[in-house]
């Protein structure tokens, strides 16, 4: 995932201590003119590149992932971020797929871009003495979260931060498409560009994580994950079924135990974590943007959803509270903060600019078929039965 930290103080103590867990390869701070520019690497892709990359007088950082660089060309993803910036300028984010947050040092000027969901966070907070932004807040009750799909100007001198683009990735909200093959091929997509051979998955009964576990098995993609065996819940014949589906390829361990013990998901992710791997697929976004916790009840934990069905026009209710905040924010700093801890990167299989567009414009009858229609068919198709009921193995309320 990597981490970062921009101040003007001299000091080296500001969230060090934190901040070093989640880039546990290489450790770099370089001084640009009174400005301290720390990154802290987790190496998944590509060669080791220590940050930040100097390129015509021009400092850039990338936190994440870009799905799309080609690794023939580019040592890194980072120079294919470079290449995209100085060939298209303010257009660049058009031509990049990932999960990340690009910062650009740009003469006196430090440039936040963020994507779609923020799924890299950042962090800024200011007093008489210095400024600070990083990916943890130095003070949490005063710091200001930099917004998702977003870009922030920072002035130097003037210590002055301005949100210049609210809006960078804008959604095409017509409701036109009639067949799922479009978004069933984006899924696979999705699944494909985010696999790494030291990844791992948290397997339940529900239908997000195993149609990741299948997909990776259908294309021969060897992977690690841990189920909990619910006593009486229906996901168990949904959970055994995808097991022996996947077994070739899915070296899966089953922990049967009618209550789990808090800190379960910290203990696997330590255990597997001291195998080397370093990549966690998660099913963030799907609850929150395909079915919007229709099928959960009414309690407090829930957000109540604003509209009972997607209407016919979409600009009525886009975007509604959960695709972007709400739950979904929730959910994706507490998978972010968990895997930092653990010098892990995150990668959420479901928060992909593709996929969420081709599920955009699925016809509004397609979308209220079903919750979750075009998932549950997908393992339907693979002669997988589907729960009534998805109770999953709570892992985000466990972390």
């Amino acid at each position: 995932m990597c981490t970062f930290k921009i101040t003007d103080y001299v000091g080296r103590h500001i969230r060090d201590d934190k901040l070093v867990l989640g880039g546990p390869d290489a450790s770099n701070t370089t001084n640009i003119d009174g400005l301290y520019v720390t990154h802290h690497l987790l190496s998944v892709t590509g060669e080791h590149t220590l940050q930040p990359v100097e390129s015509k007088g021009l400092f850039y950082l990338l936190l994440g992932e870009v799905y799309n660089y080609d690794d023939a060309h580019w040592p890194s993803d980072i120079y294919h971020v470079i290449n995209c910036y100085e060939k298209y300028d303010a257009d660049f984010l058009d031509h990049l797929d990932g999960e990340f947050l690009i910062i650009i040092v740009d003469s006196g000027v430090i440039k936040f871009f963020t994507d779609p969901w923020g799924t890299r966070q950042v962090w800024f907070s200011k007093n008489d003495d210095y400024f600070y932004f990083g990916t943890y807040p130095s003070d949490s009750s005063k710091d200001t979260r930099l917004q998702n799909n977003s870009q922030y100007n920072f002035v130097i001198k003037t210590k002055e931060l301005v949100q210049i683009n609210s809006e960078i990735h804008k959604w095409n909200l017509d409701q036109f498409k009639d067949s799922l093959n479009d978004v069933t091929f984006a899924l696979e997509e999705a699944i494909d560009k985010r696999y790494n051979p030291k990844s791992f998955l948290l397997l339940s009964g529900g239908v997000d994580s195993s149609v990741v576990a299948v997909r990776l098995s259908d294309t021969k993609k060897q992977i690690q994950s841990a189920t909990i065996n619910y006593v009486n819940s229906e996901d168990i014949e949904t959970q055994l079924q995808v097991i022996e589906y996947c077994k070739e390829y899915n070296d899966n361990t089953i922990f049967s135990r009618p209550k789990v013990k808090p800190n379960f998901v910290t203990e696997y992710v330590e255990q597997y974590y001291s195998q080397h791997c370093k990549v966690m697929l998660t099913g963030n976004g799907s609850d929150e943007i395909f079915c919007n916790y229709h099928n959960k009840p009414r309690t407090s934990f829930y957000f109540r959803p604003e509209f009972d069905t997607f209407p016919d026009d979409l600009t009525k209710i886009f975007p509604w509270t959960n695709f972007y905040d709400g739950l979904h924010r929730k959910y994706i700093n507490g998978w972010e903060y968990a895997g930092l801890l653990c010098g892990l990167e995150v990668r959420n299989v479901f928060l992909d600019k593709k996929l969420i567009q081709e599920w955009l414009n699925l016809s509004a009858p397609l979308k209220n078929k079903e919750h979750k229609y075009f998932l549950k068919e997908y393992l339907r198709n693979k002669n997988i039965k589907v729960p009534s009921k998805i109770s999953g193995m709570r892992a985000q309320s466990l972390w």
